[in-house]
């Protein structure tokens, strides 16, 4: 089991002018968003709505594979700028990327069009936003895979990994949660009717980061696991 994956990029609009002018747009009396406004600011209120359904998602959305919380909403960039790398203009852009864990039952579309009407929605309380909305670019999707766990592909490669490697996997629940936490080429093959498991030596949580490893020992367990399997 895998979740879904979305890679989403929000574009806000700003108006650029020189920082001498913050005061005039931003205190009481002036003219404010006719002087200028900074794009990077009103992203940052996006980011902090998105942050909010973020907490929502931790008790709306769950699957019985994988632990409370799992499914998130990551921004991993974030940049804006008035057109120089400088900080004496307000920014008249900015744009914010996020990956996007959603649960296999669910559809793409339907994530996509929550977190589009939930974003639009905290945005008609700011009135710059609500008549300058943010545009939303749907990059990429990877969609998940959900092979039940009774198949009997699953079942042999636990009976195959308990007889190998003297280690029985229980069944799936939230205090044992039996997923892989990211994308793989299975979602593509079960997309083509092909039933697929993900299975091997690692530890997720040392994937891409400094100092990336395996152990030896789940090497060997990995490869006698799949052996037995013929």
């Amino acid at each position: 089991v895998a979740p879904g994956n979305w890679y989403l990029r929000i574009l806000v609009e700003g108006k650029s002018t020189h920082c001498g002018n913050r005061p005039l747009a931003i205190r009481p009396g002036g003219p404010g968003d006719e002087v200028g406004v900074n794009a990077l600011e009103k992203g940052v209120k996006i980011v902090a709505a998105l942050q909010e359904l973020e907490t929502q998602w931790g008790l709306t959305k769950s699957h019985p594979h994988f632990a409370p919380g799992f499914f998130t909403l990551l921004p991993g960039v974030f940049y804006s700028d008035p057109g120089l790398p400088i900080p004496f203009y307000f920014a008249n852009r900015a744009q914010i990327e996020y990956s996007i864990w959603y649960p296999p039952q669910q559809e793409a579309h339907e994530v996509a069009e929550e977190i589009e009407d939930y974003v639009l929605t905290a945005c008609r309380l700011d009135p710059w936003l609500r008549e300058h909305p943010p545009r939303f670019e749907w990059v990429n999707n990877w969609p998940p895979m959900d092979t039940p766990w009774e198949h009997p592909i699953v079942q042999t490669m636990v009976r195959a990994h308990e007889l190998a490697a003297g280690v029985s996997i229980p069944p799936p629940s939230h205090e044992h949660p039996v997923n892989f936490g990211a994308a793989s080429d299975g979602s593509f093959l079960e997309d083509e009717g092909v039933p697929a498991i993900c299975f091997g030596p690692g530890n997720i949580r040392l994937a891409h980061c400094k100092d990336e490893h395996v152990e030896l020992d789940e090497i060997v367990a990995s490869a006698r696991s799949l052996a037995a399997c013929v």
